[in-house]
């Protein structure tokens, strides 16, 4: 039985999404606030993501979609954040076959964050380094 949110099978989005392919993953823009005086070992961290898309070209078979994510380390107050920064990412695909809006509402539930997640690490990683405050590595996924 297929959910009522998922318009296409299982088997059917697995089919599609063996004839598409990732073409790209740019960093489109990001901003990093950092204060280095209220840097402290037990920190919280909160991750915040937002995404959207669009199906682009007369044929169907490409797909742009942008994953924002929203990064705040705090002690206590959000607003009394020691590092915030906040990153969009372009997602291009592209298939010899039209993509389909039911599949990309499955693809950017399941697969999206798969993808920009490592980009993600390792741009929060060097960008903490280069302000000054103790490099960051985030786990290797959250959802």
């Amino acid at each position: 039985m297929v959910d009522k949110k998922q318009k296409i099978s299982p088997q059917e989005y697995r089919k599609q999404l063996e004839s598409v392919n990732l073409d790209s993953i740019l960093f489109k823009s990001y901003n990093i606030k950092s204060d280095k005086s209220r840097i402290e070992p037990d920190m919280k961290i909160d991750i915040k993501t937002d995404n959207s898309y669009r199906l682009v070209s007369n044929d169907g078979n490409k797909a742009i979609m942008l994953q924002e994510y929203k990064f705040k380390a705090y002690k206590e107050k959000k607003s009394e954040y020691a590092l915030q920064i906040n990153c969009v990412m372009e997602v291009v695909l592209h298939s010899d076959k039209p993509i389909t809006e039911e599949f990309m509402d499955i693809y950017m539930n399941v697969n999206l964050n798969h993808n920009t997640w490592p980009y993600l690490r390792e741009f929060v990683q060097d960008a903490t380094l280069r302000v000054g405050v103790p490099p960051l590595t985030l786990p290797f996924f959250i959802q």
